[in-house]
């Protein structure tokens, strides 16, 4: 045995130093104006890269020669030991304030090993911190965008950067080598202004402005565009020149500070242009050549679901958008037009316009929403290209580089041949097609013709997604979930339609979110009755009558300890009951303390009551844990941890909180709360309904979840508390998703049943139908149960349910037993 693994050891490093030699030399750039290199790691000694960078909690860092160019930072992870990352630091003064992104190079001779990469920016009292997966073998670039990163503490400023962290985590129990190359910041042309509260925003607008903000970057991204992003204040708006910005967006900016404002005015003068959306500041409506006249919330479900674009070349002939309001706007004279309209769901068209363009600037007018993915790249694409040609034609050779990019695959012959070996009659004539497609998009693109090329690349990857979904297999046993978080189908009031076409597509199970921890669309004796139960009745009776024609199983999906949905009386009354998680600073969470008895006993009845009411297959737990590591401190869960523990605690919430006393023994006792539900719920309502199957929607960063948020999910499956668990895998990166499902199924008890949680239209990024596909793929070819999509609504009925239909879901399979 000694010498097999001597042998190992030494492929292993035979290995290492191959892929060394083999750097990954296709890294995109993108739109690129400016790169700074934060440090290339070029020291040619140990003691070199000792004297700048150290271990924290960590061996010195080593240096090891790149054959491409000069050295890198080698680590040696030894998470055999139970350690769980690899960090280190190095003290630096950077302003960092007008960059947008940050990449690092890393290679990986062990990637299961890694659970994930973040790095740290170091600034006043705290720090800045951006999380990045990293699951593929050998050389790989992360990315680093800075709308990504977490403060943690109370860092000063990105102008103020004064150290970095570099931390490694592990995944597994295994000791294993990185190495990390060229730590660049990166500046585009493309900037993304947010709104502060300084600039007379309300934090609301501020909040929901990043968040929106982020699905532009990502959607940006995909289309070959690079963005930076900065918040709104007199030093972005006196560097906005300095750096020479092409375009600005302003993602929700009903106000901008009067800085930015001249700034603006300034910028276009230079000949930049701004795309505004939905809230319209005055000063740049009038840049733009926009009037708002008012503001209007749908009538009725569906008023405002498509644009429609009046032939104005590059766009879309339609884009899908399932919007509940909009401002309403109009252009001034002759210095704009409208290129969309607005349509309802039936197709009929409105008189608001959708967007609108001009000589300075576009404006759409609502926030954009990441549903039908591939029309909005084209919109997107077309905004740009009507102001800037050079980018357009940036777009083009990312567009057209990219058609083969489809499901699992990043190579096209391996694409073609996984297509060929399915055999599909179907299949094969959409690939055929598809080439055909692609070969006169690189024709138009030689000749110049970029808008036909970029909608010949989008034709042509979309026969290739069908191709694809049609050389899927149909598996005879396989659980087909979905979760349904309006709890009312697709079509409120229709559950019979609902079940119906879930059952037609394939599927054989189904999630409804029917109750939270104040709120029951069903007739509860315990929880307040939500509008949906008043307007369109009882929704779980409904559903289980439906679900039982079609053949579906039933899983009632349980929001706990959540209330932020609660009537403001059955708050109040929690209020004064003390009933309410307290964060370390004594403000109050909108959420149940589960150390509270009480509390635990409303969860448990109002599970118990559907048991006993309803003839359903299942209770599916979610939000099963505490909202962050920043709940709960209340004082009856200092009381608790004391009587429990009898740990002496003699300042709370100090001692309990990280780098405190009796830290381990709280993060413990936290965790057991959370496991005592659970325990209780699968315990009772098997007493009434033995063969009830009761399953959780969990965190996929485990054993990290226990310390965060307190979700054991591996005890809850050895224990036998749960029958199957959901982990919720959200991810656009197909090798970080396979990494998480393996990791997954070897930290849970042999052949324990995992549905992998797929974000198909998670709330930052949705997936396209292919990758929605391809997860699908990989769960089967790593022995999963079964799958759980997220999430069954209007906008996923119309799209993904047709899709899936028929390919992935052309038979309906058994479920597993």
């Amino acid at each position: 045995m000694r010498g097999w693994d001597r042998g190992v050891k030494l492929l292993k490093y035979i290995c290492f130093v191959l892929f060394l030699v083999r750097l990954s030399f296709a890294i995109e750039t993108g739109s690129v104006a400016t790169e700074m290199i934060i440090d290339d790691f070029d020291y040619e000694t140990n003691l070199e890269i000792q004297k700048v960078w150290r271990g924290v909690q960590s061996e010195p860092p080593n240096v090891v020669k790149i054959i491409r160019h000069g050295y890198g930072l080698k680590s040696n992870a030894h998470f055999a030991q139970g350690i769980q990352r690899v960090s280190y630091d190095r003290d630096i003064e950077l302003d960092l304030s007008m960059y947008g992104s940050f990449t690092l190079d890393i290679f990986l001779l062990e990637p299961w090993a890694f659970h994930a990469f973040t790095l740290y920016f170091k600034s006043g009292g705290g720090w800045f911190g951006c999380y990045s997966p990293m699951a593929k073998l050998g050389w790989q670039r992360l990315t680093f965008n800075k709308l990504e990163f977490q403060p943690e503490g109370n860092p000063d400023g990105w102008h103020n950067i004064t150290g970095i962290r570099l931390s490694a985590w592990a995944a597994q129990k295994e000791d294993c080598q990185l190495v990390l190359d060229r730590l660049l910041a990166r500046r585009s042309q493309i900037v993304i202004i947010l709104p502060t509260i300084e600039s007379g925003c309300q934090l609301n607008e501020v909040e929901t402005a990043k968040k929106f903000a982020k699905t532009l970057s990502r959607m940006f991204a995909t289309i070959g565009l690079l963005s930076d992003s900065v918040i709104d204040y007199s030093l972005s708006a006196n560097l906005l020149m300095k750096h020479k910005y092409k375009f600005v967006v302003l993602p929700m900016n009903p106000r901008v500070s009067p800085e930015l404002s001249i700034a603006l005015k300034e910028f276009i003068v230079s000949g930049g242009k701004i795309f505004s959306i939905y809230k319209l500041d005055k000063d740049v409506a009038q840049l733009i050549g926009v009037k708002p006249t008012g503001w209007i919330q749908e009538k009725n479900d569906g008023q405002f679901a498509e644009i429609r674009f009046l032939g104005q070349r590059g766009f879309p002939k339609s884009v899908k958008q399932a919007s509940w309001n909009i401002t309403v706007a109009e252009p001034i004279g002759n210095q704009s037009h409208v290129v969309g309209i607005w349509c309802d769901s039936e197709g009929n068209p409105s008189n608001y316009p959708a967007m609108i363009v001009g000589k300075y600037g576009a404006f759409f007018s609502h926030v954009i929403l990441n549903d039908d993915f591939a029309q909005k790249q084209q919109m997107l694409a077309a905004v740009v290209g009507y102001f800037f040609p050079s980018m357009h034609q940036m777009i083009a050779q990312h567009l057209i580089g990219n058609v083969m990019r489809v499901g699992h695959f990043t190579n096209r012959d391996k694409l073609e041949r996984f297509i060929k070996k399915a055999g599909k009659i179907e299949a094969m004539k959409f690939l055929s097609r598809a080439k055909n497609i692609h070969e006169n998009a690189v024709r138009n693109y030689g000749n110049g013709n970029i808008t036909t090329a970029i909608e010949m690349a989008g034709k042509a990857r979309s026969l290739l997604s069908q191709a694809y979904l049609f050389s899927q297999e149909n598996l005879e046993v396989e659980g087909r979930a979905i979760w349904n978080h309006s709890g009312t189908g697709a079509y409120p009031g229709d559950w019979d339609r609902s079940a119906y076409e879930l059952a037609t597509a394939g599927f054989n199970m189904i999630f409804p979110n029917m109750l939270w921890a104040g709120l029951a669309h069903y007739a509860s004796d315990i929880l307040p009755r939500s509008w949906t139960f008043d307007h369109y009745g009882d929704q779980i009776s409904q559903c289980v009558l439906a679900a039982r024609k079609y053949g579906l199983e039933v899983h009632i999906w349980k929001v706990t300890w959540n209330l932020s949905n609660a009537p403001k009386s059955f708050l109040e009354k929690l209020r004064q009951e003390n009933r309410l998680q307290k964060s370390k600073t004594n403000a109050e969470i909108l959420w149940l303390c589960p150390s509270h008895q009480d509390n635990q006993k409303l969860e448990i009845d109002s599970l118990i009551e559907i048991t006993n009411k309803y003839d359903i297959d299942g209770i599916h737990l979610d939000y099963i844990r505490y909202p962050s590591s920043d709940g709960c401190y209340c004082d009856n869960c200092r009381q608790a941890f004391i009587q429990s523990t009898n740990q002496k605690v003699k300042n709370w919430p100090t001692d309990v909180l990280k780098s405190g006393t009796t830290r381990k023994e709280f993060i413990a006792w936290r965790a057991d709360q959370i496991t005592k539900l659970v325990k209780a719920v699968s315990e009772k309502a098997k007493l009434i309904q033995p063969n009830l199957k009761v399953s959780a929607a969990v965190f996929n960063d485990y054993p990290y979840c226990v310390q965060s948020v307190g979700q054991d999910w591996v005890k809850w499956a050895n224990l036998g508390y749960v029958d199957f668990l959901c982990p919720m895998n959200y991810t656009a990166d197909n090798d970080h998703f396979s990494q998480m499902v393996q990791n997954h199924k070897n930290i849970l008890p042999r052949n324990y049943p995992v549905y992998p949680g797929i974000g198909a239209s998670a709330s930052i990024f949705s997936l396209p139908i292919d990758q929605v596909a391809a997860q699908i793929h990989l769960t089967r070819q790593l022995g999963s149960a079964g799958f759980t999509i997220f999430d069954y609504s209007k906008d996923t009925s119309a799209i993904l349910i047709p899709a899936i239909s028929k390919s992935i879901g052309a038979q309906k399979p058994k479920i597993p037993r």
